[in-house]
């Protein structure tokens, strides 16, 4: 496949998944049929049915592709003990959730928004142990406590957030900076890890 093949490819699954929110904001899950996304994502159902086999596959793509965001955003932040960057960790997942925000407000209304909280969990817990160089057969609770913390804490204040959207709650922008300091003082101290040589 050349490159004008894998640009197209992008823009048609880009175009579904578009398509797809936008239902989502209308519709429940099981209501939404190809046909009435094929239509909004201008295509015919065989393209549809090209790159999945219905309606959950969808969904789960579109949770894999924000969830590999968070993998790549997580990654470039520390969370070694001698250098842990609390201010780096929150801004991430803040900029993430803004950036997919019709996601999540969708995910909230059908009740979606916790098991993707927990497959963030797992990511940072991956990747702090892998940082940490951790025995995964032996890990502290603690450290999956405060991987907890930090993801579903964020994601069910964000969850609380957009149930009370519209009813002149507080914006984004209030919302990020009230949730950052309570993520952030908590964090400093729950991540105090013990000296590897010890």
């Amino acid at each position: 496949m050349d490159r004008k093949d894998d640009r197209r490819v992008r823009r048609t699954k880009a175009n579904i998944k578009r398509a797809f929110i936008e239902l989502l904001k209308e519709k429940s899950l099981q209501k939404i049929t190809v046909r009435e996304l094929s239509e909004r994502a201008d295509i015919n159902r065989k393209t549809f049915y090209a790159y999945y086999t219905g309606m959950e596959e969808l969904l789960t793509s579109v949770m894999d592709e924000m969830l590999e965001k968070y993998r790549t955003g997580l990654r470039r932040i520390s969370f070694r003990a001698d250098d842990f960057d609390a201010v780096s960790l929150f801004r991430t997942i803040s900029a993430l959730i803004r950036e997919d925000l019709d996601h999540y407000i969708r995910f909230h209304e059908i009740g979606l928004l916790a098991q993707f909280g927990i497959s963030v969990k797992d990511i940072v817990v991956e990747i702090f142990m892998e940082q940490n160089k951790i025995d995964t057969t032996a890990i502290p609770e603690k450290y999956y406590l405060c991987a907890e913390y930090v993801a579903s804490g964020v994601l069910a204040a964000f969850s609380a957030w957009v149930g009370r959207a519209g009813s002149g709650s507080m914006d984004i922008d209030e919302f990020t900076n009230l949730v950052a300091g309570l993520t952030l003082d908590g964090i400093r101290g729950l991540i105090r890890l013990p000296d590897p040589q010890k």
